[in-house]
């Protein structure tokens, strides 16, 4: 399979990995990248062979959310359009999250976000609909507070603060 937001590999023994790859844009979730982990969601849940999903990130972040340049699409200045971008612009990416978090959430495979850098926003909430997570480099402290279906841990060592969060529980 060709991509270009994505790197994908497949294992013999079934293990699916995705990685997101955009770290100029901290893997920034673009209407691209959206099919493309959609696509690969979807084509693991109809392969037998398929045992997990392993979603990372490439570079210093898991994912940073929104890739506001596509959203404010492409405008370098707010006067230009308004603070959000335009409607189609938002409506398109907030699709493409649901597709993803949607796809996740509803899998017959188990999936593990191995989170190797921050998860804001939209790659927070693939955080949270993945079957499992785990940081890669476990954080000098932890301090977990529990919130909704997800536990957020506030993890902190001086200059790099940043949150992380477990998965859902499966029954």
């Amino acid at each position: 399979m060709n991509f270009e937001a994505i790197l994908f590999d497949k294992t013999p023994e079934g293990i699916i990995k995705v990685t997101l790859n955009r770290p100029e844009r901290l893997n920034a979730i673009s209407g691209r990248l959206a099919d493309e982990v959609t696509t690969v969601i979807d084509q693991t849940n109809a392969d037998p062979e398929a045992r997990v999903l392993v979603l990372t990130g490439a570079g210093r972040a898991f994912c940073a959310g929104a890739d506001m340049g596509v959203m404010l699409g492409g405008m370098q200045s707010a006067q230009q359009q308004n603070a959000w971008g335009t409607d189609q612009n938002r409506m398109a990416l907030r699709q493409g999250f649901q597709r993803i978090t949607r796809g996740l959430w509803n899998s017959n495979v188990p999936t593990i976000a191995s989170v190797n850098g921050v998860a804001v926003g939209g790659g927070f909430d693939i955080v949270c609909a993945a079957t499992w997570w785990s940081p890669l480099k476990p954080p000098a402290s932890w301090s977990p507070t529990r919130a909704g279906r997800c536990f957020l841990i506030w993890a902190g060592s001086g200059s790099s603060p940043g949150f992380w969060a477990s998965a859902k529980r499966r029954n």
